[in-house]
């Protein structure tokens, strides 16, 4: 009997006694999920099962190629779950595998956790996939730093830039984007505050441009409502001065209260940028316009650890006001008082009113 496992023009077959037997194709043939075909020495073949979506009880993609039990059944593994008959997933953990007496089953064979030396060798051939894998990543990240340090990485460019036919980086051909770019910086050199930048925006009916990535807008720029992070943004991108940044942001992994691990990114400072080459290209304002505008934005803050609750307490009827913060975005709530003769204390969240849509009362 000959059993053969065919993927992306790769046969992988074993022969036993019998004169018919059983495979599977993961992803060919026209199935995206997997089949389970029959096949006989003279070459004749029958589908015998299609696996039908990743999220089905069988499983799908089969990742080894099938073992025969002593029952006469075959027997394999899928790289996505499944509960079903035949193809199971199997287990990453192997101290559970040797617990629940699960067999793991990979291209070279299967083992059993339970069996001393058969644990060592997963062991061991897990602890070479995992040094593979440090390896991998570090030449790609190497490869990637390389390239940063030219200047020649590319990677989403803020609005206002684009990619010549050289990729080099240049200012967007359209003059409209320019110009509210531009607008951006003239009107935080008069006013020093990101808030007066978006209630100009506001009053005056003005839109900010957005360049879309993925979807059915990629690359397209779309005109929005300016914000207050926007804003920062702008403000905060070296890539307005002319600078080429590699490493201004990096992922940190934390445990949440659900017990779920996530990604968050997490700003660098600017000593600690990896690679920072300046005038790179044409900028918006000038490495000390930069500076000072960092200077500006640092002195403006009132959200900070040491200011969110310093400031003394005033007048007024409130016995909380400057002690609470905002439960959605930690901001301290301001006191507004109602009534006739402002008699009654209300707590309100500045959030609107940064955004530049609250209503006058």
């Amino acid at each position: 009997m000959s059993v053969s496992w065919l993927a992306q023009c790769t046969s992988r077959h074993l022969t036993t006694a019998g004169g018919e037997g059983a495979g599977n194709v993961p992803s060919c043939s026209g199935q995206g999920c997997g089949t389970i075909f029959k096949i006989t020495p003279t070459g004749t073949l029958t589908t015998l099962y299609n696996f039908n979506s990743l999220s089905g009880l069988d499983g799908a993609l089969p990742s080894a190629p099938p073992v025969q039990s002593t029952d006469g059944n075959f027997y394999g593994t899928t790289f996505y779950g499944g509960t079903h008959g035949v193809y199971r997933q199997s287990a990453r953990l192997l101290e559970l595998c040797a617990l629940t007496a699960t067999l793991v089953i990979d291209e070279d064979g299967c083992y059993d956790p339970s069996d001393f030396n058969d644990g060592l060798l997963l062991g061991l051939k897990g602890t070479m996939a995992q040094a593979e894998l440090h390896f991998l990543h570090a030449r790609l990240q190497g490869g990637k730093l390389n390239k940063a340090k030219k200047g020649e990485l590319r990677f989403p460019l803020p609005v206002g830039y684009c990619y010549d036919e050289q990729d080099r980086i240049v200012p967007d051909a359209d003059a409209e984007v320019r110009g509210a770019v531009a607008m951006v910086f003239r009107l935080f050199r008069e006013t020093g505050s990101a808030y007066a930048v978006v209630h100009r925006f506001t009053e005056s009916g003005l839109r900010f441009p957005k360049r879309a990535y993925g979807g059915a807008w990629d690359g397209k720029i779309i005109w929005g409502r300016l914000s207050h992070s926007r804003v920062l943004g702008v403000l905060k991108n070296p890539s307005y001065a002319g600078m080429y940044v590699f490493g201004r942001y990096q992922h940190r992994r934390e445990i949440g209260l659900d017990g779920e691990v996530r990604k968050r990114m997490q700003a660098v400072e600017r000593s600690a940028w990896r690679v920072s080459l300046q005038q790179h290209h044409e900028g918006y304002i000038t490495l000390e316009e930069f500076a000072s505008n960092q200077e500006r934005l640092q002195k403006n803050r009132t959200n900070g650890e040491e200011t969110m609750l310093s400031g003394p307490a005033r007048e007024g009827l409130a016995l909380l006001q400057g002690l609470l913060l905002c439960g959605n975005c930690d901001h301290a709530l301001t006191v507004r008082y109602r009534g006739n003769g402002g008699i009654y204390p209300t707590y309100q969240c500045n959030l609107l009113r940064r955004e530049g849509l609250a209503t006058k009362s």
